[in-house]
């Protein structure tokens, strides 16, 4: 049996992964959560906006502040009555 260990001695491969990691340069302003596209906070941010606004599944009766947790959430609903297609 072989053990495989790990060597880190260069530092220029920890300053490359340092300068890759992605900056979250966009901040909520209800909930100061950070994200790094402004699609993604555009989003988040409708949470905020409307928080009365629901949608409901009509299989199971859950509640979902986004359509698009419900729209996943009727995927496997459906995948779980038809398991083959």
């Amino acid at each position: 049996m072989f053990a495989v260990m790990r060597i880190d001695n260069d530092d220029r491969r920890a300053d490359f992964r340092r300068k890759m990691r992605p900056k979250c340069e966009f901040v909520c302003k209800y909930c100061q959560r950070r994200f790094t596209k402004p699609y993604n906070l555009m989003i988040h941010e409708r949470t905020h906006k409307s928080p009365e606004v629901t949608f409901s599944c009509e299989v199971c009766g859950k509640y979902f502040k986004r359509q698009d947790n419900l729209r996943s959430q009727m995927q496997s609903m459906y995948l779980a009555i038809h398991p083959y297609g």
